[in-house]
C-alpha cells in the first residue's frame, strides 16, 4: 500500500532535498571552478534555492566547500562506499582496495581533480583542514588494515604501514594524473586495463620483485 504524504512530511523532507541539491551542484562548481573561482550565488541559483538557505545549511562558503570534500572522499574511498571491502585476508583485501580505489577514481574525476588542485594549493591552513577534516580517517582505516596483516602474519611486521599505504594510493594517483601519457609507450600495455595495472601493483607491493635466491 502506497504512502500518502502529510503536508508535515513534505516540509520535514523538504529541508533536507534542498541540502542534497545544493550539495549536488557545489559538488560540479568547486570541481570545475575551484574554491576561489565558484561562487555561492551561481551555486544557489542552480540549486534554485536562495543564499540563505546555503549558509542555512553548512554556515558558510568553507563549510559548503568542506562537506563536498568530505562527499567525495566517501564516494573514492573502498572502505566507505557501496562496495565495502570484504575479502577474508589482508593480502586480498588489499588487492581489492588497489582495484576498487583506482576505479572509483576513474569513475569520480571530477573529484579527484579538486583532490588534486588542494594538494597543489600554497595555503597550508587548507592542507591541515583537508588532512584532518576529510582525508585522515581512511587513510587511517588504511593503515589498520596492514596493521592487522601483520598481526595475522601475512604481512612483514619490519614493514611501516603508513608507507604501504602512501605507496597504494600514490600508486593510484600517479596512474590516473598520467594515463594519457601511458597510452603512447610501447612497452605499457596495462593504459586501456586499470584492473590489470591494480593486480599487478598489489602482486609487486605485496610481494617485492626481488627474485627468490636458494
Amino acid at each position: 500500500m502506497t504512502k500518502r504524504l502529510t503536508g508535515r512530511d513534505t516540509e520535514a523532507s523538504a529541508p533536507a532535498q534542498g541540502r542534497e541539491a545544493i550539495l549536488a551542484v557545489a559538488k560540479k562548481q568547486f570541481a570545475e571552478y575551484g574554491y576561489h573561482g565558484a561562487t555561492l550565488s551561481k551555486i544557489a541559483t542552480r540549486a534554485k534555492v536562495c543564499k540563505a538557505n546555503i549558509f542555512h545549511h553548512f554556515g558558510s562558503k568553507e563549510g559548503l566547500y568542506l562537506a563536498v570534500l568530505k562527499d567525495y572522499c566517501e564516494q573514492l574511498s573502498p572502505l566507505r562506499g557501496s562496495r565495502p571491502i570484504s575479502a577474508p585476508t589482508c593480502r586480498e583485501q588489499l588487492r581489492q582496495f588497489a582495484q576498487v580505489h583506482l576505479e572509483n577514481m576513474l569513475n569520480e574525476q571530477g573529484a579527484v581533480q579538486l583532490f588534486l588542485r588542494e594538494l597543489l594549493a600554497k595555503d597550508s591552513l587548507r592542507k591541515e583542514i583537508l588532512a584532518k577534516g576529510v582525508l585522515e580517517d581512511n587513510f587511517s582505516s588504511l593503515v589498520q588494515m596492514v596493521r592487522e596483516g601483520q598481526e595475522a602474519g601475512e604481512i612483514r611486521p619490519d614493514i611501516d604501514p603508513a608507507m604501504l599505504a602512501v605507496m597504494l594510493l600514490g600508486a593510484d594517483v600517479f596512474f590516473f594524473m598520467a594515463r594519457d601519457v601511458f597510452q603512447h609507450f610501447r612497452d605499457v600495455h596495462f593504459a586501456e586495463a586499470p584492473g590489470d595495472y591494480s593486480k599487478a601493483l598489489s602482486e609487486i607491493l605485496l610481494k617485492g620483485c626481488l627474485a627468490k635466491r636458494d
